[in-house]
């Protein structure tokens, strides 16, 4: 949500001034990894209901007719429909957070609006949202330069 708004400031901010709910730019000003979320399974479920919320209504007022084409095509607005296509779901107008075993499998699912290739992974006792590289060390005695 804060990579899309922050896109739109720098692409027509009078749009996103007349658009935005003014609580979103108290909830988004900071990234995610600098805020402290709720404590509580039942507070965390109601902050991202918020959250989903929110993206609705932004993305609703970029698909309005009026809504200038330049908007709709900001990568950051495409990243934040994929994301939320990936964690909500909207069910008699009520939103819903998706089980993350209903979400895309970690293969497809993006992590971060940032680096949208980066993925979630575990290494035995280690979690990271980033790449995987694999490297491989040859011990042959055979000389490559001549």
């Amino acid at each position: 949500m804060r990579a899309a708004l922050n896109a739109l400031a720098s692409v027509d901010p009078e749009w996103l001034t007349e658009h935005a709910d003014p609580e979103w730019f108290e909830r988004y000003a900071r990234r995610i990894e600098d805020q402290r979320l709720p404590k509580g399974k039942q507070a965390r479920e109601e902050y991202l209901k918020t959250v989903g919320a929110d993206g609705l209504r932004l993305l609703g007022q970029l698909d309005a007719p009026h809504t200038p084409e330049v908007l709709k095509e900001i990568a950051e607005v495409e990243t934040l429909r994929r994301i939320w296509e990936q964690h909500y779901e909207r069910i008699d107008g009520e939103i819903r957070v998706l089980d993350p075993k209903e979400m895309p499998e970690g293969a497809h699912r993006i992590e971060s609006p940032y680096e949208v290739e980066a993925r979630y992974s575990t290494k035995r006792s280690m979690d990271w949202v980033g790449y995987k590289v694999h490297l491989t060390e040859s011990c042959a005695e055979k000389d490559f330069l001549t």
